[in-house]
Parts: structure tokens; sequence; C-alpha cells
């Protein structure tokens, strides 16, 4: 179902870059070890002596560019549009698409976020339909706020019919 232009955005998120920090964090020591390891630990020496340096190298940038292709797909694509009526995911080209949230059939609200999404003040927010399974909106900046605007979003709907 497409998306009904007449209906006005309560709120429009988008996946936070803040929500791939602890990837980050994982990237970097995995580039850290692979780098520095060989000074450390002998066995470590002597496989980056049959890989070659240049391997090492290649296989730290790789790590790198795969968490910046991630993080550029996610960012640009992972779309999450709260109306009167529906929520709106658009999760890019690489996921199937998923058929709208109607408002008032919600049952559920649920947010958290974990032990450095908190720092960041990013979370998720999933949402219960009757019906059909949890939706799950990842990567949320703030999510006690969508949350909060999903229900009253929720209050107003059920109000109106």
């Amino acid at each position: 179902m497409a998306p009904d232009p007449s209906q006005p955005d309560l709120a429009w998120h988008g996946y936070s870059g803040w929500a791939m920090l602890p990837s980050f964090v994982v990237c970097l020591l995995a580039s850290t070890v692979l780098l520095t390891a060989g000074w450390f630990f002998d066995d470590a020496r002597s496989v980056i002596d049959q890989l070659g340096s240049l391997a090492v190298f290649a296989l730290t940038w790789a790590i790198w560019i795969v968490q910046l292709i991630r993080w550029l797909y996610r960012g640009s694509t992972y779309v999450y549009r709260l109306t009167p009526r529906h929520i709106y995911l658009d999760l890019g080209f690489l996921y199937p698409p998923e058929p709208p949230v109607e408002v008032a059939k919600i049952t559920d609200v649920e947010w958290g976020a974990n032990l450095l999404g908190r720092w960041f003040g990013v979370g998720w927010v999933t949402v219960c339909e009757d019906n059909r399974e949890r939706i799950t909106m990842a990567g949320i900046h703030r999510p006690a706020a969508l949350a909060e605007q999903v229900e009253a979003a929720v209050k107003r709907a059920r109000e109106a019919n």
C-alpha cells in the first residue's frame, strides 16, 4: 500500500547514526587487534608473516568499508513515518516492503535502549498490532518521545472511531 500523501506527518524518523556506535567500537577493536597483535603475540606474528602485512591491512580496510556501507545504507534508507492513521516503515531496497501498521489497531507500544544507546539517546520502539507480529523500529533518536507520539496517535484514532 503506497503512503497516502493526504495524511499529515505526526513524526518522521530515520536511523540515527549514533545507533551504530557499538559496531564502530567493535570495528575499532578488531582493527587494533589486527594491526598490533603481531607485536604482542608470537602466534599472531607468525600468521602475519605467512599472510603478509598487506593482507592484514586489506582486511582492516575491508572491515571499515563494510561498516561505512552499513552506516550509509541504514542512515539513508531506514524511514519511519507516523501519520494519524498509519505507521509506514521503509527499510530500503534490501528488505521486502512492510505493510503499513494501522494506528487504531495498535495494542502495545514499547521502547528501550541498550546501555551505550542510553548514553547517546538512541534506542528502539516496538509496536504490536492486532493479528500481526511485533514491528520494531530500530536506531531511533529519543525513542521515548516517539513512543509517546505513537500512544497519543493511538488514543486519538480510537476516539475518532
